[in-house]
């Protein structure tokens, strides 16, 4: 919109308004005033009353016309020059009927001029006119009617300066409410472009404050959400902000305000100050050192500090990670090669003790094959023998230990090999220790030496009854946990006995290195259990408390599938009776055997077994027997199978090989064995019939 027609707009809305006000002001002023007919001019009362409420009326009913038609563009100017004259009219009218020249109602005529022309923004031009037709209104009846023609001369004179000051007073007022409008207009523009500015600068502020909020957002999440304990201090060493990870690092909920040379060990790392100095040089420092925690204990961090400042003040910023795993597997790596080099040496050692022991007896020997030797002399020989088949046994532990040979893997269950090695030592164990077992569920598949891994839980055992003399509980538990990344098979075996000392712990998978009276141990049985698990690809642990008891943990890969085997039995009937003692080696067989459509029957009651195989020897060929049962043992067991039916298959199964001399089976399975060598194992039989 144009500068003009804005201010043609606002003239005629200011007029508009002004005219509404005086139409409804006009029409009480006219009703008011007749309270002064009635004293000055009585006669005329209802006349004037009549006039007067016409006029008034037609005021009124104007106002209503106005209202009604606001939002339409209205002539205002017409109707504002046919309302004046109409009034002018009834004015004059009401001037004629009461003294002509000399009536005081000649002043609702300048009443009427200072409402239209003072009152009313008219266009200069309108406000002419309007001026024009109040004094035509006068003076045309004026020159008819009135005989006094000084007195008419003296008010149509006094009318007509009335009037022009009105038109000089609306011009001048023109000119100001134009002013007033142009500026306001101005103002208006102004103050919407400043609304315009104020809200983009708004909405920048925003934005900005979005993004500052988004920033600070993000750097409080990377702060709290790190891997690494974030600590800023100042350069006296005062926390000033630490980050949820460095807190739970110390055991502390908040580490503000403490100083971090407090948390430090004493001799771990260089001194606070030097550490300031060397930053104040370098800028960042990376060194390792060991901090507290809150119940005391120690932890190994590496700090890259670096020097940082904030609202120009001179801050330490610390990223501290935790390395107690870093350090556990360099002391393992050092301590694996530590052990290298000890199995090499005493390799070496064992072979060469070897040649000089045979070298003893074999001279021991000769010596026993002279005559006419003393009682006493014959004495310090099996002295000399007994010694020399001692170390011998010595060395035998030494080349188990420093071992080379490969070792025989194959897929067992781990909680086989833990049934079958407490069946060997059940008659080694002292009858005021109780044994408490727990092993896993399922299976625990795993490539291993069944022998060693035996030995290894044989050595661990034996030392747990040692460590008991006074008796106790011995628990042994099996089951699976995710470590490093993979699942693995973990065997704890627990002890409530004397404990190991913390000094002693450090050493006690040293070859040699052994806490128990002379002549009671060798220090080589942990050392051996030690390598046997790292062939193993395996981790021990050990937590042991003095007067508590001791615990040791072997982590073992499981298989991270059960290898399939095309190994096919032909489909038949063909029946098999099963007997052993352990009722989880018998579902174990009869699941493979089952699949391949073989009947099976199976009992963990040996003379129950007897009785069966007496009742179905006609349509039994095959049994699977173990060798080490309770109440009949399995050499007597399968001599009477093969005495009532000489034609049977027997498939002797036993963790013991040394006992099978004599024993009249036709197949042997080494406990553990997997599924390939049972059904390789029944192939044979199937196909041989």
């Amino acid at each position: 919109m144009t500068e003009e027609k804005y201010v043609q707009e606002e003239f005629y809305k200011i007029t508009y308004r002004r005219v509404e006000f005086l139409l409804l002001f006009g029409a009480f002023l006219f009703l008011l005033l007749s309270l002064l007919d009635y004293l000055t001019v009585p006669a005329r009362f209802y006349l004037f009353l009549l006039l007067r409420t016409l006029i008034s009326a037609f005021l009124i009913l104007c106002y209503f016309v106005l209202s009604t038609l606001r939002n339409k563009k209205l002539p205002l100017n017409i109707f504002i020059l046919v309302t004046t004259s109409l009034c002018a009219v009834v004015i004059e009218l009401m001037i004629l009927n009461h003294e002509g020249p000399h009536s005081p109602y000649y002043a609702g005529l300048i009443l009427l001029s200072i409402f239209s022309l003072g009152m009313i923004p008219l266009p200069i031009i309108w406000a002419f006119f309007t001026a024009l037709a109040i004094c035509t209104i006068y003076i045309i009846p004026a020159l008819f009617f009135f005989t006094n023609k000084i007195i008419f001369i003296v008010n149509f004179f006094f009318l007509i300066i009335i009037n022009l000051t009105l038109l000089i007073w609306r011009y001048l007022d023109n000119k100001r409410l134009q002013k007033e409008i142009t500026l306001t207009q101005e103002l208006a523009k102004e103050k919407e472009l400043l609304s315009e500015y104020s809200y983009k600068l708004e909405q920048l502020v925003e934005e900005r404050n979005k993004e500052l909020q988004m920033s600070e957002t993000l750097l409080n999440t990377l702060f709290e959400n790190a891997n690494e304990g974030i600590i800023i201090a100042n350069l006296k060493g005062t926390i000033i902000k630490a980050n949820s990870y460095a807190s739970r690092l110390h055991g502390f909920e908040v580490l503000e305000g403490l100083n971090i040379q407090m948390l430090e060990v004493p001799n771990k790392s260089m001194p606070w100050e030097r550490k300031i100095k060397e930053l104040m040089e370098k800028h960042t420092l990376l060194y390792e050192t060991e901090h507290y925690t809150k119940e005391g204990n120690r932890i190994p961090l590496e700090i890259s500090s670096s020097l940082i400042e904030i609202n120009d003040q001179k801050y330490i910023q610390l990223f501290c990670r935790d390395i107690s795993e870093r350090k556990k597997m360099q002391a393992e790596l050092i301590y694996s090669q530590k052990m290298e080099s000890i199995g090499i040496m005493a390799g070496g050692i064992a072979h060469d003790f070897n040649n000089i022991l045979s070298a003893i007896l074999g001279n021991v020997e000769l010596l026993r094959m002279q005559e006419s030797l003393t009682e006493s002399f014959l004495q310090k020989l099996n002295g000399i023998e007994e010694a020399a088949r001692s170390a011998s046994q010595i060395v035998s532990k030494l080349l188990d230990f420093a071992r080379k040979k490969p070792l025989d893997m194959v897929t067992i269950d781990l909680n086989m090999v833990v049934s079958e090695s407490m069946k060997l030592i059940s008659n080694l164990k002292p009858p005021n220790i109780k044994i408490s077992m727990n092993l896993y569920e399922k299976p625990l598949m795993l490539k291993a030496d069944p022998i060693m891994l035996e030995q290894s839980i044989v050595n661990i055992v034996l030392n747990a009854f040692d460590a008991m003399p006074q008796g106790g509980v011995l628990k042994i538990s099996t089951t699976i946990v995710e470590k490093g990344g993979e699942k693995k098979a973990k065997l704890s075996i627990s002890d409530t006995g004397v404990g190991i000392p913390p000094e002693h712990l450090p050493y006690i998978f040293d070859p040699f290195f052994t806490t128990k009276k002379k002549g009671k141990g060798t220090g080589l049985g942990l050392a051996v259990v030690y390598g046997i698990v790292k062939e193993h690809k395996g981790n021990i642990e050990v937590e042991s408390y003095v007067s508590q008891g001791t615990t040791f943990h072997i982590y073992l890969p499981l298989l991270q599938q059960q290898e399939k085997n095309t190994t096919s039995v032909p489909m038949g009937t063909h029946t098999i009776l099963v007997i052993d003692d352990e009722e989880r080696i018998i579902s174990f067989i009869k699941e493979v055997l089952e699949k391949e459509g073989i009947n099976v029957i199976g009992t963990t009651n040996p003379q129950e077994g007897l009785e069966l195989f007496k009742t179905l020897r006609r349509s039994l060929k095959t049994v699977i027997v173990d060798l080490v049962m309770p109440n009949i043992d399995g050499k007597t067991l399968i001599s009477s199978f093969k005495k009532l039916s000489p034609t049977v298959k027997i498939i002797c199964i036993t963790g013991y090989p040394k006992l099978t001399e004599n024993v009249p089976f036709d197949f042997l399975l080494i406990k553990p064995f997997d599924r390939s060598k049972l059904l390789e194992t029944i192939k044979k039989i199937i196909s041989n019939n």
